[in-house]
């Protein structure tokens, strides 16, 4: 096996386990002890509340917002083996992303997109964008003049 560089947690882990010092584990045994023990313990459920009180802060940009909600959407995936079921929680996280996307969607790009409902979280971004740069054209049309 190949030298590994554990910092902090993973090291103190690797020390307190003598069976990973084995010559005799195989990397795949290694690697599940691992994993098993720095996975992602927080549920569905605590991501998919994660994702409806999520709030645009207050310098970010719609696409930034769209790409927190989506990556805190996709956690909320969960991973089967039949692939009609894994899609259909796809699709599904796909709703829940628009709904969050639209419903907490601030200022008037918020309202813009609200109004014209539209089917997916990428034609919602493009109307975000589209208001939210024309504010930003006005708001330095009005410090020009």
């Amino acid at each position: 096996m190949t030298a590994l560089k554990l910092t902090g947690v993973e090291k103190l882990f690797y020390s307190n386990n003598p069976e990973l010092h084995s010559a005799s584990i195989s990397l795949e045994n290694f690697k599940a002890k691992f994993l098993h023990r720095f996975r992602d313990v927080k549920s569905d459920h605590y991501r998919f509340k994660q994702l409806q009180t999520d709030k645009q802060r207050k310098n970010e940009t719609p696409r930034e917002f769209l790409d927190r909600c989506r990556s805190l959407a996709r956690k909320t995936v969960p991973k089967v083996e039949d692939p009609f079921l894994q899609k259909f929680h796809y699709d599904q996280s796909e709703r829940m992303l628009l709904s969050t996307f639209i419903a907490v969607l601030s200022g008037n790009p918020g309202r813009q997109v609200r109004f014209q409902m539209p089917a997916t979280a990428e034609m919602s971004l493009q109307i975000a964008i589209t208001v939210f740069q024309a504010e930003v054209h006005k708001k330095m049309n009005l410090n020009f003049f």
